[in-house]
This record gives C-alpha cells, sequence and structure tokens, in this order.
C-alpha cells in the first residue's frame, strides 16, 4: 500500500510531536497515580496501625497494673518464705546446744572441768572446740576415749596438753580437744 501526505511535514512533525507529548503526559499521570496508590495504601496502614496500636495500648494500662501486684505477691511470698526459712532453723536448731550440753556432761569423768566451748555450724554437724582442766593423765584419756566411743562424736582430735602447779601444790593438766558433733542417729 502506498501512503501518500499531502500535508507538509513541518505540520506531520507537530502532530508527532504532541503524540509524543501526550504519551509522555499519559505515562507520567500512570506513574503519579501508581504512587499516589501506594502512598495511599501506606497511609491507611499506617492509620490502621496506629489505631490498633492505640486498643493495644489501652488493654496493657489494666494489664500493667496486674503486673505490678503480681510483682508485690511475689516480692512478699519471698519475704514470706525467708521468715519461714528462719522459724524451720530456729524450729530445728534450738534444742541443738541443750542436747549438746546434755551429751557432752554425760561423758565428762568427775575429775575433768569444761572450761571454754567453742562452736561452728556446718550443715548437720557442729564443730566443737573445746578447752578441759583435768587432776591426772587418767581424765584426759578417759574423756578423748568416751568422745571416740560415742555416737554423737565423731574426728576427735586431741590438741596441746600441758601441766601447771596450782597455789596448793595439785598438778592440774590443761588441754583441748577438736572434734564434731553429728546432732543425728548418722555417724559421718
Amino acid at each position: 500500500m502506498i501512503k501518500i501526505n499531502l500535508l507538509p511535514k513541518e505540520i506531520l512533525e507537530k502532530e508527532k510531536g504532541k503524540k509524543l507529548i501526550f504519551l509522555i503526559a499519559l505515562v507520567c499521570a500512570g506513574l503519579v497515580s501508581v504512587v499516589l496508590g501506594v502512598y495511599g495504601m501506606r497511609v491507611i496502614k499506617y492509620n490502621g496501625l496506629t489505631s490498633r496500636l492505640k486498643v493495644v495500648e489501652g488493654k496493657l494500662i489494666p494489664l500493667e497494673k496486674v503486673i505490678k501486684q503480681v510483682d508485690k505477691i511475689e516480692e512478699e511470698k519471698k519475704k514470706l518464705n525467708t521468715k519461714i526459712g528462719v522459724i524451720n532453723t530456729l524450729l530445728t536448731e534450738s534444742l541443738l546446744y541443750p542436747h549438746l550440753m546434755q551429751d557432752i556432761s554425760g561423758l565428762i569423768p568427775w575429775n575433768v572441768w569444761l572450761t571454754e566451748l567453742k562452736t561452728n555450724f556446718k550443715k548437720d554437724a557442729l564443730i566443737l572446740r573445746l578447752k578441759l582442766y583435768s587432776t591426772n593423765n587418767y581424765g584426759v584419756a578417759r574423756f578423748t576415749a568416751l568422745l571416740e566411743d560415742s555416737e554423737k562424736f565423731d574426728k576427735v582430735e586431741m590438741g596441746d596438753v600441758s601441766s601447771v602447779q596450782t597455789d596448793k601444790g595439785v598438778e592440774i593438766r590443761n588441754f583441748s580437744i577438736n572434734c564434731v558433733y553429728i546432732h543425728s542417729d548418722k555417724k559421718g
């Protein structure tokens, strides 16, 4: 097919320019509408998230009060458990020293005197450091043997032994013993 154009070239080029401008404007309008659409969707999404955040924050306010109450209750529970522990310790250990003194006094021979008793409590055992006097070596040996044979005392170790002359001429033995007092039926 043959195309015959009677219009001058300048008019045809102006027409082409108008068409080109129209296409560019159409493409720009399309891009602007896509950008505005995306922006609008983002604004709608942002507004939705903002309103949802306000709702969630509104629900959190009563929950924060509950959390504070729970924290307060847990703190009170800790204090009560501490008090219960102290009470249990007092109940279990309150009779320890009277039992200890009863057990020691039952073992001390007539010629031995307890002058000092130091204690250190560890787990279910009480570490003892005893300082004693005796009128003779028999008292020292007898008391040491009685401690070693007892179910209530363990790890009996003899300390220093020395002699002192009294004003009346009586010789007194000073001695110390380290041992463990077991306040249970087991000997460890």
